[in-house]
């Protein structure tokens, strides 16, 4: 039979190990980003979020054509430009 001692020592790892799994699980997971209303007469509704490290993106709503373009810095965003989603076939 198990003594209680070490029934305690199996609770307190599995709690602490749970806690540690609970920490880790939020620290990776993206900040959320509210977009706020735009101006009056703005015709584009900008956003962004970091992501990892040195990684960034934006979201740009044009709110007369309802077109979305995404912009994904990787490393600094010195190569990145503006995309359109979703991707259209330029043929």
């Amino acid at each position: 039979m198990y003594k209680l001692r070490d029934l305690i020592i199996v609770f307190l790892c599995g709690g602490l190990l749970f806690g540690l799994g609970v920490w880790m699980g939020q620290s990776n997971e993206p900040v959320t980003v509210h977009a706020q209303a735009p101006s009056p007469g703005d015709r584009y509704q900008v956003v962004h979020n970091p992501y990892a490290g040195d990684s960034w993106y934006a979201l740009k709503l044009d709110l007369q054509t309802g077109d979305t373009w995404v912009f994904d810095a990787e490393d600094g965003g010195a190569d990145d430009k503006w995309k359109r989603r979703p991707e259209v076939d330029e043929r």
